[in-house]
C-alpha cells in the first residue's frame, strides 16, 4: 500500500513538473495593445472648457495581419460609441500606434463654432508606463481623420503627436517576440 502511494506521489510530482515546464514567461509571438483609458483634456475644445474622452483598445498583430477593435467615446462626437476596426498596429518598446477604419462614420466638432467633420478613420498613439500607481501614468493622443480620398498607402498609424497623461485606466503594450 505504501509503495502504491509513493508511485502515485512520484507520478503527480512528475506531471506537475511537465505542466510547469510547459508554462513560460516568454512574450507572445505577435505584438498587441490592450486596455482602456480615460483622457481629460483641459482647455479643449476652447479655453476654460474640459473634454473627457474614453478609449478601449484590443489590437493584435498576427499571422494574418492586424485585427481587433477600438471603442472611442467623446462629447465632441455625435456617436455614443464610435467603433473602429483595427487595420494597423506598430509597437516599439513601450510605445505603440494603433488605428483603423470607423465602422459607421461619425461627426466630430474639433473647436467650438467650427462645423462638424465626418470622421472615417481613427488612430491613437500611446505609451505604456507600467501598472497604474507605479509612477508616471500611461499617455495617449487620439487622432480623428476627416472623410476624404486617401492614397492606397494611407495608414492611421502614421501619426506623431505630443502625448497626454491618462487620468484613469491602463494600457498594456506587448512588442511580441
Amino acid at each position: 500500500m505504501q509503495a502504491r502511494a509513493v508511485v502515485v506521489a512520484i507520478t503527480i510530482a512528475a506531471l506537475g513538473g511537465l505542466f510547469a515546464a510547459g508554462r513560460t514567461s516568454e512574450a507572445p509571438p505577435f505584438a498587441s495593445v490592450t486596455g482602456s483609458v480615460k483622457l481629460t483634456i483641459p482647455d479643449y475644445p476652447a479655453p476654460g472648457l474640459t473634454t473627457v474622452e474614453q478609449m478601449m483598445i484590443s489590437a493584435h498583430d498576427g499571422p494574418n495581419g492586424p485585427s481587433g477593435s477600438i471603442e472611442f467615446r467623446s462629447p465632441q462626437s455625435d456617436a455614443e460609441v464610435a467603433k473602429v476596426d483595427v487595420t494597423c498596429i506598430v509597437v516599439s518598446g513601450n510605445d505603440a500606434w494603433v488605428g483603423g477604419t470607423v465602422r459607421e462614420p461619425f461627426n466630430y466638432v474639433s473647436r467650438l463654432g467650427d462645423p462638424s467633420s465626418r470622421i472615417t478613420h481613427f488612430g491613437i498613439q500611446l505609451r505604456d508606463n507600467g501598472p497604474p500607481g507605479q509612477g508616471v501614468p500611461d499617455a495617449v493622443h487620439p487622432v480623428v481623420f476627416v472623410d476624404r480620398v486617401r492614397p492606397p498607402t494611407f495608414t492611421p498609424c502614421n501619426i506623431s503627436q505630443p502625448l497626454l497623461p491618462v487620468s484613469a485606466g491602463n494600457l498594456v503594450v506587448n512588442a511580441g517576440s
